[in-house]
């Protein structure tokens, strides 16, 4: 089947010769290449030589951490362990797509080294944690909506069908707000800037498959996502449908197969369904008695955020 060519090339010096089009746009209609730090003025001396970049040909390339923010009370730890689990289980691939360009752990702010805890407010949902970034911390808050702080939900004549609706609605809507700030976060200067350290870390093999984007589409799996998430994310930003698609499935599936299939650090997953917590992988689970409610299916399995004092 013929297929339009999409991508246009730029030069760019030495190494690897060719940036796609779509990689160039991301950094201004003035730029062509990486950005590079302006030298400094001839009269002041040379400032000390950077450390070499950590990441190397064949190696995996850098990401921002993102922090899930565990935080001190008890009742927003259940919830946010909840909303959590109800984005990474039950968000679609265009919701999950830019959470492929962090590293995720869930912390306490306590647990912050102390300059990062003398920057952060209150307890924010998320931190973005990125050292080569100004600021180099960022915080990323929002009202999450609960169907239980509406003050008529069992004052009010209604059936369940219309509570798991209302449930099911204020579900969607806690997916919609954690997935949009994941979103901000993984845009602008941060995403040009990480989709260049990882230009910098991949072997020129896997460089080309990028350059020759669409055509090279079926030569990428979630593991070539997972290595070059932010490369993968302008490229599905790019405009042509197919390969927007194409690259979006292959993000959220690096996701699911980092995030679902294992332990996030700092929390691990349990389950409920309004009758006792099962932790996954511990034979010591916690029981609590029957007939205390329900919990709806997309929110039964979740971070389980107070893990240190659930037999207490």
């Amino acid at each position: 089947m013929h297929r339009r060519k999409f991508l246009g090339s730029v030069t760019i010096g030495a190494g690897f010769t060719a940036i796609p089009m779509w990689l160039s746009r991301a950094f201004g209609p003035h730029q062509d290449s990486c950005p590079e730090p302006e030298p400094a003025p001839a009269c002041t001396p040379a400032p000390a030589p950077a450390p070499a970049p950590a990441c190397q040909p064949g190696t995996a390339p850098f990401k921002p951490l993102l922090i899930l923010v565990i935080p001190a009370d008890r009742a927003l730890q259940s919830r946010r362990g909840h909303a959590f689990g109800e984005l990474i289980n039950h968000g679609s691939d265009a919701q999950l797509a830019a959470l492929a360009c962090f590293e995720v752990r869930c912390s306490r702010i306590d647990q912050l080294d102390p300059g990062l805890r003398a920057q952060v407010t209150d307890e924010p949902l998320m931190l973005v944690l990125d050292h080569s970034a100004a600021p180099s911390l960022l915080p990323l808050t929002a009202e999450l909506s609960y169907l239980e702080d509406q003050e008529d939900r069992w004052g009010s004549p209604r059936d369940w069908e219309e509570i798991e609706r209302l449930e099911e609605a204020a579900i969607d809507a806690r997916i919609t707000v954690l997935a949009d700030l994941i979103a901000t976060a993984a845009d602008g200067p941060r995403l040009a800037a990480q989709a260049c350290r990882e230009r910098e870390g991949l072997p020129d093999a896997d460089l080309q498959r990028f350059a020759e984007l669409p055509q090279s589409l079926g030569e990428l799996g979630p593991r070539d996502l997972d290595r070059a998430p932010a490369l993968g994310l302008l490229a599905a930003r790019s405009g042509d449908p197919e390969q927007a698609a194409h690259l979006t499935t292959l993000l959220a599936a690096s996701v699911r197969a980092r995030l679902c299939d294992s332990p996030v650090p700092g929390a691990p997953w349990a389950r409920t369904h309004g009758c006792g917590i099962t932790i996954e992988g511990q034979a010591r689970q916690s029981r609590v008695a029957c007939g205390m409610g329900s919990v709806p299916a997309r929110s039964s399995r979740f971070l389980m955020f107070y893990n240190r004092d659930v037999d207490r």
